[in-house]
């Protein structure tokens, strides 16, 4: 019974999130300067569609996986 309120609690939430979560577009509005100030060490868009890179920075640069790094971390806590 435990289980099956669980399974609900979350197909249910999942629902919800999926009404919720809107597309985010990007704003062709904008010069081509707004996209220098991101603030990021690293930044990739993408058409999806096509797989086409439109902006990249510092795409070839070596950097460590921060949320790789942040899940395995939390893998090995919850194992040992």
């Amino acid at each position: 019974m435990k289980l099956k309120k669980i399974s609900i609690f979350f197909l249910t939430f999942f629902y919800i999130f999926q009404l919720i979560s809107v597309p985010i577009f990007a704003n062709t509005n904008k010069t081509s300067s707004s996209i220098k100030d991101l603030h990021g060490k690293a930044t990739l868009l993408m058409d999806t569609s096509s797989g086409r890179v439109l902006y990249e920075k510092n795409g070839y640069e070596a950097l460590p996986m921060a949320s790789t790094t942040k899940i395995m971390t939390c893998i090995y806590t919850l194992e040992h």
